[in-house]
Order: structure tokens, then C-alpha cells, then sequence
């Protein structure tokens, strides 16, 4: 059989090979990163260095004369080896006639001894037939071998589809295998239909095209569903022995409106899936963008009794890639794709590559657009770095087909008002409430006319295309945004749409709604200028009676830091609103709740721009504000502010801490702050530390020097608090349990591991430090 190990990157060539000549040799073979090999790539020694020798030349793109010249370079490398290889063995993708192998020896002398330890591609394809462990581990050769081609090309050409052996190759060249085509087997084995599902870019159809030819080189035939399900299904067989797959691509439709206005009722859809179900080697695999159907499951009421009931288990989401999946799908567009090395370099240098798999943004459709060259305009980007890192930064294309032409009015409002909130997750009463306040304004400012139901409606669409949810503990629902990259295409939007903006902030209902992708001066955030502040004001505060729940102390807080972060006296005049919620908070006590860093802002801010009538309601509840700054401080640092705080208002910080009720609040929170910090209680002593000591010495002074260790950390911790001069004025009492600490330490070194041993798999999942490492010698020059 012959194989087209066109499909295979360098690496994945090397690593074939390796594992051919393991069989053949009967040795086990040591790797060399490319670029440090000094012409090795694979290596045996025993008790001599360089025993045995191997290359391995992928030069699927390149002549057999580039292989001469090449080989002539590598002699030199083999001479100055020390000591010089025994053996050298060559492996290459090139054909290879006798007397370019006679060649190859003369080339190569001393090094090479014979023709036997020359592998051209008829030899490695005759080995890979006699192997087939090989074969099925390299998954792309078997899937575009000749028999299994020929097939496919064969089943598929019935269809009329674009299963042509151009795309075939190309397809199966780029492709990773992940758990994602075992997934999809199992789900077709189970249910005999599988619905691939996900958001734009995520490679939906890719993974259906190579399924599909999975099955057609398995003896299946194609039916392509281009539109209409009556076109496809007189085709369908009633014999059971003639083996079938149906691929029907966006089943529901490529936008809201084919829901709507569909071609296929959902009779026939359910028709087409009970006559797969009760059909003998008949498959159907589907695939559809996740907004598109959830719509289905709202609209299509038969659909949703019949299927969404158990959907997860036929239904794929495709959502999740290992980083090591994600190097290797960007090495492989690097490795196939054509471009100039000029172009290339800048996925190498400074290792973009790992900063473009880490990417908050990645998806494969974004990898296949910016390893285009054709993509970079170069008098638009001033840099390749530029247009890679801009796209990934602004995944917009991807984001603007799916916002603009899939959502209805509706939808987008309820997007738009999850995302106002900018923050993880955010209560479906509270998002309900937004909503219906954007909704309702929409209606009376803009003739929107109100349909049924439209929250529920537009959250089911929503979810797991734009939004996930989560539940929590109480059984309520809690929503997000489904990718961070939503967010920045929102921000784009609003920023160049100002009418949207409006539209978005004229009907808020919570402040928190302002607080976080709005700013007044920050660039990463859609500005709001002085002029536009002063128009708004009056806006705002008739929202304010938008708000729920405005009696609670978080509320009233949140309130007072919106108030004074967008319409403080610089800008407006007015402060009677922000007097009125600052006592509202001042009225709560020592009950009240605040964010510690937002009320010291709120304090530093009234100090340098408010009126004196403020300042003055600040210093008469200066010891309540000074509590509640303590109470709800989560870092040292905040604690430290509150000496500060002192400076600027002239007041005396002893007189403060003074206070029964202060001093008390302070000295339980220092104490709790400390022991959260040495939780981490290497930060205070170490293992080695303790252990040196301890047999140096014995346990009770082991113990007492960690006592005294945790004193020393505790002094210090005191002092970044601010208050090292009030030391004298506390009373402090630290609970060192340093006899637990000390065996604690003695029995994690004193412990025997058990022998370490594993089974690779191609399901293994691998630490993060592991598939950085691999990365890393995937891209390694």
C-alpha cells in the first residue's frame, strides 16, 4: 500500500521514523532537539558514543538534489563528531532510484556501509504496510493511504461534495487528532447520529470532514445534504449492507432568519433522525453553531420534546483544546502553509508561537487566518507581529457575523446587558432585571415592539454560543460571557457606535453596570468625556430608580463609588444626590458593608475636590468609616492606608486605634490576615531550614526556632500594616503549633514514593509544565 506521507510535518516525520527503525533494529532510540543535534537527529549508543546515527529528511516540498546538497553538509557535521558514528542510517520522504542510493553511499562514505541503512519513501511505505501498530498511531497516513483514498474519493463523489482529493490532503496535513473524533465515534456508535456543535471558528466542520472521511475510507457512502432533506433521502438506501453517512453542515441554518423561515420543517428533521436511528449501517452527523440551535430547541417544539431532552448524548460541543493541541494545529499551518521564511520567523522569534497558544482568543480560525500570509497587509501593519497579535487581540471578524447577523434585536440587548456588568458571573434575577429595564426602554424610546416571553427566549439562544451558565449551591442560575473575546468585540463595538453606547447606558439598572467597561480616561475602556457626563447626569440618576433592592448596604456602596468615580465636583456640580447615599450608608452603622480599596478612593477623592459640608459629614463619622474600612480590608495594604488616610485629614491615628470597638476590629484583623498569610509557611520558614536545624540540634529547639521564625514574620507583617509605632498599644498572642509543623516536615522527607510507571496513551493528559516542554521541542529551530 502506498501512503502519503505528504501529510506528515518534519517532526511527526522523525518520530515515524524513529519508530520504525526501534521494530526493525530492536533497540530503543534517544531524540535530539533540531537545531542542537550537530546532524543527529536519533541516536543509539551503548558503551560508544554515536554507535548508530540517523536523520530523518522530510522533503516532501523539496528535489532529491536538495537532498544531495544537504547530505554533503551533514558529512562534515559526522566528521567532527567525536567519536565519529560507527553506523549512519537515513531515512527520507524522497523516491530514491539504485543509483541515487549508490549516490547517497559515495556521499555519505564511511558513514553509510550499505544500501540497507538507506529508507526512501518506497522502503518506509513498504515497512509502514508490514506495521500496522504504525499506521494507526500515525492516524493522517492510514486516512490518506491509497486504498483508503480511493475510497473515499469513491463514496464521496455520489454526494456532488467537495471531497476531492485536494482538500482531502490538505485537510488531513492540518489536522490534530483529539479526543474530539473518538468522542464523535462513540456518540455515532451510540446513537447513530452525532450534532457537532460550537461557536464560530472552533472547527465544527473541520472535524465532520475528517469523521466523514474516516467512514468513507471505512466503505461508507456519502450523502452530502446541501439544503433540502427531500433532496437527499431518495438516495438513502433501504439495503442494509449498503453502508451510509448523511452530512448535513449547519442543519438548522446559518442564521436566526433559516430558523424562521426554515427550508426543513422540523418534521422532517425529526423524520431524517428516527429513520437513521432504525436503519442498519446508516449514520447521520450534523453540525450546527450553538446559538443556532438553541433557537431550535425554542422554536421547533416537536425538535425540543423529541431531542434536547437528552442532548448531551448526541451533541458535541466543541470547546475545549489542550495547549499541546493548540501547538500542534499552529506548527501545522506553519509547516504546510505556504509563506516565506521572512513571514514565518515572526511565530518563532521571542516564542510568539507559545504566547499566540495561550491566547485568551484562540481559535483555530483565527490561527488559519494569521499563518495566511495573504492575510498581512503590510501597508496596513506596520509589523507581522502586529497583525498577528492585533487579530488575536480583536477577533472581530469572527464575533461581528455571529452578533450582527444570527441575534435578533432582543438577543443583542440581553448580550449587551450581560456584558455591561463586566464582571464573572452575574444572578439571573439581577440580569432578568437589566434586561427588562433596556427592554422596556427600547420600547418606549425606540418602537420596539415587545414580543412573548423575550428574556427566556433570548437567553436560551444565547447559551453556549455567546453566554454559559452556571449553577450555584442555592440552585439559582449564574451567567457569563462564553469567551473573553466577546468582551473585546463589544468594547470595539461601543466605542465606534455611540448610539449603541447611549442605547446601553440611558437604561442601566444597576451602577455597577457603568463601574466596569466605562472609565474617564482609561483607553482600554469606552470613554465618557466631561461634555457627555454633565448631559447624562439627569439620566442617571432617574436610572437610579431602576435599581433593586437600593436599601441594602453593598447597593447604597456601590451607588456612592459611582457616583463619585463619574459625576464627582469636578465635573458636577450637583452633590446632593451623593450626600443623600452617603448617609443612607452612614444611617446602616457598623452593619454597613463597603469594598475597603473603592471607600478609601471615595475618602482620598472627597478630601481633594468635594465642598466642606462633605468633608465635615466624613470627619464627624470618621471612627464609624475608619471601622468599616478595617472591618472589610483583605490585604495589609489596605490597613496601611488607614495611616495615610490620617495624614491627609490632619487626624491623630492614635486617638483612632484608641477607640475600644477600632482596636478590637483592628487587632482580629491583623491576626486573621497573618494567619491566612502563613498558611504558605515556607514564606516564613523553610524545609531545609528546619530540617538542618533539627538534626543539628534536637526537637525542642527545632521548635523554638520556628516559634521564633514566626515571631520575626509576624513583627514584620505588623509593620507593612503601618502601625510598627503603635506596636507597645496591641496585645499580641500568635498560635504556633510548631510541634504539628516540625513532623509535618519530617514525614513529607522522612516518605518513600512508590516506583513511578505509566502507559502512555493518546488520551493522556499531560501537566502543564510537561506540554509546555513539548511544545517547546515542537518548535525548537
Amino acid at each position: 500500500m502506498n501512503y502519503n506521507l505528504e501529510v506528515l510535518n518534519d517532526k511527526e516525520f522523525e518520530s515515524m521514523s524513529k519508530d520504525l527503525l526501534e521494530k526493525i533494529l530492536g533497540v530503543r532510540l534517544q531524540n535530539f532537539k533540531t537545531g542542537k543535534d550537530d546532524g543527529i537527529d536519533l541516536r543509539y549508543s551503548t558503551y560508544n558514543i554515536n554507535e548508530i546515527i540517523i536523520q530523518a529528511k522530510a522533503y516532501t516540498k523539496s528535489t532529491y538534489s536538495n537532498l544531495k546538497s544537504t547530505l554533503k553538509k551533514e558529512k562534515e557535521k559526522m566528521s567532527m563528531l567525536s567519536p565519529q558514528p560507527q553506523r549512519y542510517i537515513l531515512t527520507t520522504t524522497c523516491h530514491l532510484s539504485p543509483k541515487q542510493v549508490d549516490d547517497i553511499i559515495n556521499i555519505m562514505h564511511p558513514f553509510i556501509k550499505s544500501a540497507q541503512d538507506i529508507y526512501g519513501r518506497d522502503r518506509i511505505e513498504s515497512l509502514i504496510s508490514d506495521h500496522h501498530d504504525i499506521e494507526k498511531k500515525y492516524y493522517k497516513l492510514w486516512l490518506t493511504s491509497t486504498n483508503v483514498l480511493k475510497a473515499i474519493l469513491h463514496n464521496g463523489q455520489r454526494s456532488q461534495s467537495d471531497f476531492h482529493q485536494t482538500k482531502i490532503l490538505k485537510n488531513a496535513s492540518l489536522y490534530v487528532p483529539t479526543k474530539n473524533l473518538q468522542n464523535a465515534i462513540d456518540k455515532l456508535n451510540e446513537n447513530k447520529f452525532v450534532i457537532i456543535s460550537g461557536e464560530p471558528g472552533v472547527g465544527k466542520t473541520t472535524l465532520a470532514y475528517i469523521l466523514i472521511c474516516d467512514l468513507l475510507g471505512k466503505g461508507y457512502e456519502l450523502i452530502n445534504i446541501d439544503e433540502k432533506i427531500s433532496d437527499a433521502l431518495h438516495l438513502l438506501s433501504e439495503d442494509p449492507e449498503t453502508k451510509q453517512v448523511l452530512f448535513f453542515d449547519d442543519f438548522l441554518g446559518a442564521n436566526i432568519n433559516a430558523i424562521l423561515n426554515p427550508k426543513n420543517t422540523e418534521n422532517k428533521i425529526i423524520s431524517l433522525i428516527e429513520q437513521i436511528e432504525s436503519s442498519k449501517n446508516k449514520f447521520l452527523i450534523l453540525t450546527s453553531r450553538t446559538t443556532i440551535l438553541n433557537q431550535a430547541k425554542d422554536n421547533y417544539e416537536h425538535f425540543a420534546r423529541q431531542k434536547f431532552d437528552k442532548r448531551s448524548k448526541y451533541e458535541l460541543v466543541l470547546n475545549n483544546y489542550t495547549l499541546l493541541d493548540k501547538a500542534k494545529i499552529v506548527y501545522n499551518h506553519l509547516y504546510f502553509n505556504n509563506m516565506g521564511d521572512e513571514y514565518k520567523i515572526h511565530f518563532f522569534e521571542n516564542k510568539s508561537y507559545l504566547k499566540i497558544i495561550e491566547h485568551k482568543n484562540y481559535f483555530p480560525r483565527l490561527i488559519e487566518f494569521i499563518t495566511d500570509q495573504k492575510n498581512y497587509d503590510h501597508e496596513y501593519y506596520t509589523t507581522v507581529d502586529e497583525f498577528i497579535f492585533k487579530n488575536l487581540d480583536n477577533p472581530r471578524e469572527i464575533w461581528k457575523v455571529a452578533f450582527e447577523r444570527q441575534l435578533e434585536d432582543e438577543d443583542r440587548f440581553l448580550l449587551l446587558s450581560l456584558f455591561s456588568f463586566a464582571k464573572t458571573r452575574v444572578r439571573h434575577d439581577e440580569l432578568e432585571h437589566a434586561f427588562n429595564c433596556r427592554y422596556n426602554y427600547e420600547i418606549r424610546e425606540n418602537g420596539i415592539h415587545k414580543k412573548l416571553d423575550p428574556f427566556n427566549r433570548s437567553l436560551k439562544k444565547l447559551l453556549g454560543s455567546f453566554a454559559s451558565s452556571i449553577k450555584t449551591k442555592d440552585g439559582t442560575n449564574e451567567y457569563q460571557l462564553l469567551n473573553p473575546s466577546i468582551a473585546d468585540f463589544l468594547i470595539n463595538y461601543l466605542k465606534k457606535s455611540k448610539e449603541e453606547r447611549n442605547r446601553v447606558i440611558f437604561s442601566i439598572s444597576s451602577p455597577n453596570q457603568l463601574l466596569g467597561y466605562f472609565d474617564r480616561t482609561r483607553k482600554d475602556k469606552i470613554i465618557l468625556d466631561d461634555y457627555f457626563i454633565k448631559e447624562y447626569y439627569p439620566t442617571f440618576v432617574n436610572c437610579l430608580n431602576n435599581v433593586m433592592n437600593k436599601h441594602y448596604g453593598h447597593v447604597i456602596f456601590d451607588i456612592i463609588y459611582c457616583l463619585d468615580q463619574f459625576f464627582s465636583p469636578k465635573t458636577i456640580n450637583d452633590t446632593n444626590i451623593f450626600i443623600k447615599y452617603f448617609n443612607d450608608l452612614l444611617n446602616l452603622g457598623y452593619e454597613a458593608y463597603v469594598f475597603s480599596p473603592r471607600l478609601i478612593t471615595i475618602l482620598k477623592s472627597v478630601k481633594s475636590c468635594y465642598p466642606e459640608n462633605i468633608i465635615k459629614i466624613v470627619t464627624d463619622n470618621w471612627n464609624l468609616l475608619m471601622f468599616l474600612v478595617i472591618k472589610n480590608a483583605y490585604e495589609s495594604d489596605h490597613l496601611s492606608e488607614v495611616r495615610e488616610l490620617h495624614e491627609l485629614y490632619e487626624i491623630d491615628l492614635f486617638k483612632t486605634i484608641s477607640v475600644q470597638e477600632i482596636k478590637e476590629e483592628l487587632t482580629l484583623k491583623i491576626n486573621s490576615l497573618f494567619d491566612e498569610y502563613v498558611k504558605d509557611y515556607e514564606l516564613v520558614v523553610s524545609d531545609n531550614d528546619v530540617l538542618k536545624t533539627y538534626h543539628d540540634t534536637d526537637e525542642t529547639y527545632t521548635r523554638s526556632y520556628i516559634n521564633d521564625k514566626y515571631w520575626e514574620s509576624y513583627d514584620s507583617f505588623f509593620s507593612d500594616c503601618g502601625l510598627i509605632d503603635f506596636y507597645e498599644n496591641f496585645n499580641h498572642d500568635l498560635d504556633i503549633d510548631s510541634y504539628s509543623l516540625l513532623h509535618k516536615i519530617l514525614d513529607r522527607y522522612s516518605y518513600e514514593e512508590d516506583d513511578y510507571s505509566s502507559e502512555i496513551t493518546h488520551d493522556i493528559d499531560y501537566s502543564r509544565n510537561e506540554e509546555i516542554q513539548m511544545i517547546e521541542d515542537l518548535f525548537e529551530k
